[in-house]
C-alpha cells in the first residue's frame, strides 16, 4: 500500500485516455470518503504527467472543487445561515466554467446539515451576497483585489489562491506545496466573520495565521 493514501480511499482506474480523472469518477470517490476526503485530496499530486505516474491522476478542478465541498463539513456558520431549512448551502465561483461544472457535478445530491448543496458561478463581488462560500479564482483576483479588501463578508467563507489572498483578509487560501494542493488559514479573519472552525480543519492546514493568540501559527 502507498505510505502516502489513507487507508479508506478507494481509487478505481482512470476512465480517460489521458490518464486524467473524470469529474464523475472524482465526485464518487468524494461520495465514498465522506468528510475525510479533503485529507486524500491535500495528499494526491495534482498536474503530473500520466506517464509519471500508475495512479489516477487528479485535475486541479477536481481537487479544488473537493476541498469547497468538504470545508462544508468543517466550519459552522451562524444560526441565520441558511435562513430556513429549504434554502441550499451555496457554494459561488467566481472563476472558470470548467470548475463549476466540476463543482456541480460534485454538489449533486449533497447535503449538509440537512440541507442541500449547490454551486452557481458569478461574475463580480457584487453578486456574491447571498453565498456560504464564495470562491475567487487565481485569473479573477487581479480584478477584485481592490474591492474585495473593504467588502463585508460577514456570515461567509471566503476561499482564494496564493499567499496575499490571505493578506487582503480572505479566510482561506489554497497553495502549491510540492505538487499538492494544500490549504493556508486565516483563523481571525474567519472568526471575525463570525465562522467557527473545526479543530480538524485547523490541524489539516499547511499554515495556520492567527495574530491575536499564541500558539498555533505553523
Amino acid at each position: 500500500m502507498n505510505a502516502t493514501r489513507p487507508p479508506w480511499v478507494f481509487l478505481p482506474k482512470p476512465r480517460r485516455a489521458d490518464g486524467y480523472a473524470s469529474g464523475a469518477q472524482v465526485s464518487g470517490w468524494l461520495r465514498r470518503c465522506g468528510v475525510g476526503a479533503w485529507l486524500f485530496f491535500a495528499l494526491w499530486p495534482i498536474g503530473v504527467a500520466a506517464a509519471e505516474t500508475a495512479e489516477p491522476v487528479l485535475p486541479e478542478t477536481a481537487v479544488v472543487s473537493a476541498y469547497l465541498m468538504n470545508f462544508l463539513h468543517f466550519i459552522e456558520w451562524p444560526r441565520q445561515a441558511p435562513a430556513s431549512s429549504e434554502d441550499p448551502y451555496t457554494i459561488c465561483v467566481l472563476g472558470p466554467e470548467d470548475l463549476l461544472d466540476t463543482l456541480k457535478t460534485m454538489a449533486e445530491g449533497q447535503v449538509r446539515s440537512g440541507r442541500k448543496v449547490q454551486a452557481v458561478g458569478v461574475k463580480s463581488l457584487d453578486e456574491m451576497v447571498a453565498c456560504h462560500v464564495v470562491y475567487i479564482d487565481t485569473a479573477s483576483w487581479a480584478g477584485v483585489k481592490n474591492d474585495f479588501t473593504g467588502k463585508d463578508f460577514d456570515g461567509q467563507l471566503t476561499v482564494g489562491r496564493g499567499r496575499d489572498f490571505l493578506d487582503a483578509g480572505g479566510g482561506i487560501s489554497l497553495v502549491v506545496v510540492d505538487q499538492r494542493l494544500r490549504f493556508d488559514v486565516n483563523r481571525d479573519a474567519l472568526e471575525g466573520c463570525g465562522l467557527k472552525i473545526d479543530s480538524r480543519l485547523l490541524d489539516a492546514a499547511n499554515n495556520v495565521r492567527q495574530a491575536r493568540r499564541r500558539g498555533k501559527q505553523r
